[in-house]
This record gives structure tokens, C-alpha cells and sequence, in this order.
């Protein structure tokens, strides 16, 4: 199962849709995907705590604040601004 929760820029529309998942998506999951979803919960929650807190890096392209990401090859920080700066940097 791929992260259930995703990532947003702006942080009003992150809790948004943490909140909407949470009441509407968690109910309908079964077993192991419960354990999955709660687990990808807790860490989108530590990343938006982060970036509001202002404890995230800046992007080495355009100076925005990054937020983590996830890829194919493990965790990253992508940029905020993300699709219109592609700047990354090393978990």
C-alpha cells in the first residue's frame, strides 16, 4: 500500500486532508492496512510539525522551505514549490 496520506504545500489544506482521511478512509481499512495507515499518519503529522515549525531545510534553488518526500529510492526533502522548482536534498 502506497502512503495513503500524500503531502500538500499549504499546511491548512495538509490538516485538511489529514482530517478528512482520518474520518472517512481509516474506518473502511482492514488488518495490516490499519497498521499502515496509522504509521503514515504519525510520520505526515511529525513532517507538517516540522515544516511549521520552520526546523525544515531551505531549498538549495530557490530559498522556499522543503517538505519530506517520499521516492522510489527512500525518503527525501523535495521543495515546497514543487512542480515549478525541482530542488531536492538528502534525508
Amino acid at each position: 500500500m502506497k502512503n495513503p496520506i500524500g503531502y500538500a504545500s499549504n499546511s491548512e489544506t495538509a490538516k485538511q486532508k489529514v482530517n478528512y482521511l482520518v474520518t472517512n478512509i481509516r474506518p473502511r481499512l482492514e488488518g495490516s492496512e490499519i497498521n499502515q495507515f496509522d504509521i503514515a499518519e504519525q510520520k505526515y503529522k511529525e513532517a507538517l510539525e516540522k515544516f511549521n515549525s520552520g526546523a525544515t531545510p531551505t531549498c538549495p534553488r530557490c530559498q522556499s522551505r522543503m517538505v519530506m518526500r517520499s521516492g522510489r529510492y527512500g525518503q527525501f526533502w523535495g521543495c515546497s514549490r514543487f512542480p515549478y522548482c525541482k530542488g531536492t536534498r538528502n534525508y
